[in-house]
């Protein structure tokens, strides 16, 4: 599964979670859990809103075995813990990679551990990229 990410940091090599909630994209997240991970798009574009103005869109890959669904939560990780989120993400974590769930109109992923970019794009305007 390829997996883009929007940032204004100039990550080498790897994209690591232990940035979240340093931004105003994942600031409210990190009160709902503070689980460090980092947000991908499951398609490049059109970028939300917020994030048109960001310098680089790094691309990476999982194994689309290693993400699990949490909208559709048929392990009912959800209910093992008690409706906590924070609670629900750490069972997760123990046997996947990340979540994906909708987030409007987008699919969202959340990787749990760093992902190794195979490709850095520099946006040259919101939507248009020049590849380095």
């Amino acid at each position: 599964m390829r997996l883009y990410h929007y940032s204004n940091k100039d990550f080498k090599g790897y994209i690591e979670p232990g940035y979240f909630g340093e931004n105003t994209y994942t600031r409210n997240d990190s009160n709902i859990s503070g689980l460090a991970r980092a947000f991908y798009y499951t398609e490049a574009e059109p970028a939300e809103y917020l994030l048109r103005g960001s310098k680089y869109l790094y691309i990476t890959e999982v194994e689309p075995g290693r993400i699990y669904n949490i909208t559709e939560d048929k392990r009912g990780y959800i209910q093992q813990g008690r409706g906590d989120i924070d609670k629900a993400l750490r069972l997760i974590k123990r046997n996947y990679k990340g979540v994906i769930y909708s987030l409007g109109s987008y699919k969202v992923v959340n990787l749990f551990s760093r992902a190794k970019i195979k490709q850095r794009k520099t946006l040259t305007k919101p939507g248009i990229y020049a590849i380095l």
